[in-house]
């Protein structure tokens, strides 16, 4: 049984989860599918035919269909291997990386709490400056006089936006991490900036 490696199995399942692989080699599987099970409904007497028109004899069909076949048996074998393999593997990183996703989980939620509560804190600020420019003006302060003067400062308001401009990137590297396996296990092993806790 082959040592079971965190990275090697974050890797393959990145590359099956790979848009190619979930899109266009699906449909592809899938035509080939199709076409072998309608071939399998075609009269074998018919397909013996053709083989036989493209065999060197009756001794070389019956060699390429014992090839066939045993590829066949041999694929089949294959298959169900890697897919016990590819369970088990999931499982173990599934166990392995449960830490880093709820900690990814938690951070991506503390983002998007954090994005309502600055866009909160905007509207806040917006209107309580917008009341105070109103009173500095109502007192006899000219609009840009009342505006330079006017508490919460433009500079409380553009440091909440230019944060709040900042956490899409931020919740996008997240669900990047949350996406990849590659990222969380180094996340696990931090090498991949700071873990999520």
């Amino acid at each position: 049984m082959a040592k079971f490696d965190l990275k090697t199995v974050a890797v393959e399942q990145d590359a099956l989860s790979h848009p190619k692989i979930v899109g266009e080699a699906q449909r592809l599987l899938a035509t080939l599918d199709r076409l072998n099970a309608e071939m399998a409904r075609a009269s074998r007497r018919d397909r013996i035919a053709q083989m036989l028109s493209e065999a060197d004899g009756v001794d070389d069909l019956v060699i390429r269909l014992r090839v066939a076949v045993g590829d066949a048996e041999q694929l089949r074998g294959a298959v169900e291997k890697t897919r016990s393999r590819l369970l088990r593997d999931d499982s173990k990183l599934r166990e392995a990386l449960a830490g880093v996703v709820a900690g990814l989980g938690k951070e991506k939620q503390r983002l998007t709490a954090r994005q309502g509560q600055i866009e909160q804190q905007i509207r806040q600020v917006e209107r309580q400056r917008l009341e105070a420019i109103a009173e500095l003006t109502k007192a006899g302060l000219g609009h840009e006089e009342a505006e330079a003067r006017a508490k919460p400062g433009a500079d409380e308001l553009k440091a909440l936006r230019d944060e709040l401009a900042a956490l899409p990137l931020r919740l996008s590297s997240v669900d990047e991490q949350l996406r990849s396996r590659r990222h969380q296990v180094h996340l696990l092993e931090g090498k991949a900036g700071e873990v999520v806790a």
